[in-house]
């Protein structure tokens, strides 16, 4: 907890010229992007990790002046300072962009179920008819094909752990409020 705190109080006191290399450093970006797409905007996944880590340095600055004031630390900032850090730290993806990747995979999980049945088809009917290089060039692609089927089904771990949070009731319900919205 104490670490955190201290990062987000470093993040909060961190030269403004770094912190105006970042922004610098997230404009060309953006105009690149802007360029390169014709779009006007930035993503929602960049908005979305500009705005965590605008949030971040602003509770840092908030610790220090209620740490300088000699007040206490509200379960409110200590929810609110989780949840820009989990922002910062995993990649966040809007709901389309969610869609679009499970979309993507699912057709990718049909084309290459097709093609398994095709192999299989065509080794079963036409075994005798074709060559041993064939043979051999449609077990190795069929071989490949499994591989990447059970990759594609393999269950995406990419989650975390809070350790030694929430400590009360209060925080639970506020981080939960924070996450799901309820």
């Amino acid at each position: 907890m104490e670490a955190l705190i201290e990062e987000a109080r470093e993040a909060a006191n961190a030269p403004e010229a770094s912190a105006k290399k970042e922004n610098d450093a997230e404009k060309a970006l953006d105009n690149s992007s802007k360029h390169d797409s014709g779009d006007e905007s930035i993503s929602e996944d960049e908005e979305e990790k500009s705005e965590a880590t605008a949030d971040f340095r602003a509770i840092g600055r908030e610790i220090e002046d209620l740490l300088f004031s000699g007040e206490e630390i509200s379960d409110e900032i200590y929810v609110r300072l989780f949840v820009a850090k989990l922002r910062i730290t995993y990649e966040y993806k809007s709901p389309r962009q969610k869609l679009r990747e499970v979309k993507h995979e699912a057709r990718r999980c049909v084309e290459i179920k097709d093609r398994l049945m095709d192999i299989e088809t065509t080794l079963v009917n036409e075994a005798e008819t074709l060559s041993k290089k064939a043979i051999k060039n449609m077990n190795t692609e069929q071989e490949a094909l499994n591989k990447e089927q059970a990759e594609l089904m393999k269950a995406k771990t990419n989650g975390w752990v809070l350790v030694d949070f929430p400590c009360t009731y209060a925080q639970a319900k506020l981080l939960e409020q924070a996450l799901s919205g309820y």
